[in-house]
């Protein structure tokens, strides 16, 4: 899984994770988050989307035409009209707006991380990345 926050939640956001099985590979940018999804072909991509940031639905978008199918959990600290119109197109797994209960998000997660899910994510050639858990930023 690869995790792409920029509102500050970061450590929350990683705290529910191990309880579903996924590796998590947080990353500080969204070039670093484009980066990563082409070298490792994760199970799923949890972004949390601050206020204001219309870059990070240019990104969205632009790793959505690069894996269309990837699952996108996104959680976002405000959401006009036009904002939730650019997230649906997107398709994501799930999303929610801020204030998100735990319970809510974890279970959204755990269902977006497929059974038996990369435990650690995998490279292009298929290999596994060692089940390491790494923050990158």
């Amino acid at each position: 899984m690869l995790l792409y926050e920029s509102s500050g939640d970061a450590d929350s956001l990683m705290a529910l994770l191990p309880a579903c099985g996924c590796v998590a590979v947080k990353v500080a940018t969204t070039e670093a988050l484009l980066e990563e999804v082409s070298a490792r072909a994760p199970s799923v991509v949890l972004f949390s989307l601050a206020p204001g940031r219309q870059d990070d639905l240019v990104a969205l978008h632009f790793l959505r035409r690069v894996a269309p199918d990837l699952p996108l959990v996104i959680v976002a600290g405000e959401a006009t009209l036009e904002i939730r119109r650019a997230i649906q197109a997107l398709r994501p797994v799930y999303f929610a707006v801020r204030p998100v209960e735990a319970a809510e998000l974890h279970d959204a997660l755990c269902a977006a991380c497929p059974p038996q899910a990369d435990r650690a994510p995998r490279s292009r050639t298929g290999t596994r990345a060692g089940g390491r858990h790494a923050a990158h930023g």
